[in-house]
């Protein structure tokens, strides 16, 4: 089944932003409390907005999808940490890291992610659009579908043959995917970049 598109909000904001290597070895360790200047210092003035200080961040664990790895880091509310999950820091082996505000309540995600200028982008995602989401519920070590992937960009899909004008197609597009959950759709076109793509379908077309 197609996803349905989960953009509800995307802001940008200039900061400044700096690097610093990761520990891709470290296994999830709650003892070991950090804030966002120590280890991901380009959040830093994120982490501040959304929580003030009252948070640390857990040394991470490295999860393995095909040929990428991904290191997750989970980020607890309160000064020591006991008031509740409050999101996850991804960097996956390409050095893209994301910081992913989990609201538990209400089933959303806000992804923030700097881009290439330095500015910062926030997106916002409701899993609840997912339709496996009950069954895959939002963290690292959920099972991933076998359609699905951990995180990113996933394969291209199909949706189902329609007939359109006297001719059948389906519509190719890509989910994205966070932990396992589809939280975003984005259609493929063709190479004029403005109409969709459309792939021949039918009992009578064979498509592999």
């Amino acid at each position: 089944m197609k996803k349905i598109l989960a953009l509800a909000g995307i802001a940008f904001f200039v900061l400044s932003c700096s690097n610093e290597d990761m520990d891709t070895s470290a296994t999830n360790d709650r003892s070991i409390k950090k804030l966002a200047r120590e280890v991901y210092p380009e959040f830093d003035r994120v982490m501040t907005d959304l929580y003030n200080s009252e948070y640390d961040i857990a040394e991470g664990r490295t999860y393995q999808d095909l040929d990428k790895e991904f290191y997750v880091s989970e980020v607890y509310l309160g000064v020591e940490g006991d008031k509740g999950l409050a999101g996850y820091f991804v960097t996956d082996s390409n050095r893209r890291t994301v910081y992913l505000d989990y609201q538990e309540a209400n089933d959303i995600v806000d992804q923030y992610e700097y881009n290439a200028d330095n500015t910062l982008s926030i997106i916002r995602f409701d899993l609840t659009l997912d339709p496996n989401y009950p069954r895959n519920p939002f963290n690292p070590s959920s099972p991933v579908a076998t359609n699905g992937k951990f995180f990113g960009w996933g394969d291209y899909e199909r949706g189902p043959c329609e007939e359109i004008n006297g001719e059948w197609s389906r519509s190719v597009y890509q989910n994205y995917y966070a932990f396992g959950v589809a939280v975003s759709t984005r259609t493929t076109y063709e190479l004029d970049g403005v109409t969709p793509l459309r792939e021949p379908c039918g009992p009578s077309v064979h498509v592999d």
